[in-house]
């Protein structure tokens, strides 16, 4: 769940070869994204149980710096028997972006999640495909 929940990769697409690394200071990709989908559905997005008793993704934003550096934000909701409740975590790591793929490494860990940009959406899999919008 931390890795669904510690992804979120911010960049759009550069003039530029397949093969071309972009420097984050370079990339147009630098600024706040905001998750809209998780596997074409919108937030929030049940990622367990159903009705009275489940997990929620509620939202999640973030942003590219332009150092290399990505930080996230992200709310759930829990409902156990009918009662709500909230809860905030964050996240954060480096990115590169070569052509139109980019790469996302979460901090502590080192996992690496990739994805591709076109214009001002971004779409991520880590398992579930993520659809961010700049």
């Amino acid at each position: 769940m931390r890795r669904l929940l510690a992804i979120i990769a911010l960049v759009t697409s550069a003039a530029c070869s397949a093969s071309e690394t972009i420097a984050p200071a370079q990339s147009p990709a630098v600024g706040k994204w905001t998750l809209i989908t998780v596997d074409g559905a919108p937030l929030p997005w049940t990622f367990m149980g159903s009705g009275a008793n489940k997990s929620e993704l509620m939202g999640t934003t973030g942003s590219l710096e332009a150092n290399g550096t990505w930080a996230s934000t992200y709310t759930l909701r829990t409902t156990t028997n009918g009662q709500q409740s909230t809860q905030s975590g964050s996240s954060a790591g480096s990115w590169t972006l070569t052509g139109n793929a980019v790469a996302l490494r979460s901090l502590p860990d080192g996992n690496v999640t990739s994805g591709t940009v076109s214009g001002n959406t971004m779409t991520l899999n880590d398992g579930q495909t993520k659809v961010y919008m700049k």
